[in-house]
């Protein structure tokens, strides 16, 4: 475990790849600092086997990469109250095959939620308010196991799927007028 969080870092590469210990580091915490770097550039230095990443309230900016780096053992990543721009990664699935917590909040991402965000297999939470995500919302696979979503505060259109009805903890018509 790495806690570098409420410090004063801008920048974090040095501090990540001069730790003894890169290849086998599970957690990394980096929130609440001012980090202003790019979100691919921050990406591109995790750790192989890290399995939480916290990024939160930090000034990281830029685009997530696409393709997005593959982290086979990442379960928790947060990177909400950023200045994260652009859209969502496609097959996040395939970079990210055992994550289970996912928040991007208060951002200001655009582009359509990718349905593929639907098919992680492990995924319970997910936390995409805030943002500028806008089209229909995507169909949430039968075998998902999805227990809270919140898609708040978007521009979302059309119809909620029926598909939606099955997630205990569903935050979706606050902000989306047209839902």
């Amino acid at each position: 475990s790495f806690n570098l969080s409420s410090n004063q870092f801008t920048s974090i590469g040095g501090l990540i790849k001069s730790k003894s210990s890169y290849e086998t580091l599970e957690i990394l915490d980096l929130s609440h600092n001012t980090v202003q770097q790019d979100a691919s550039d921050i990406l591109s230095i995790i750790p192989p086997n890290l399995k939480v990443l916290l990024l939160s309230n930090n000034m990281i900016i830029g685009n997530l990469p696409d393709p997005f780096p593959i982290l086979k053992n990442l379960e928790h990543f947060f990177i909400e109250d950023n200045k994260l721009v652009g859209q969502l990664p496609d097959r996040l699935h395939l970079s990210l095959p055992v994550l289970k917590d996912l928040n991007l909040a208060n951002q200001t991402l655009s582009g359509t939620i990718p349905a593929d965000l639907f098919a992680m297999p492990q995924l319970k939470y997910l936390n995409l308010s805030n943002n500028q995500l806008h089209g229909s919302m995507p169909t949430v696979l039968g075998d998902s196991k999805l227990f809270s979503l919140d898609l708040s505060n978007n521009d979302l259109i059309d119809v909620i799927p029926s598909t939606l009805s099955g997630i205990q903890d569903l935050v979706l018509l606050i902000g989306n007028p047209q839902l």
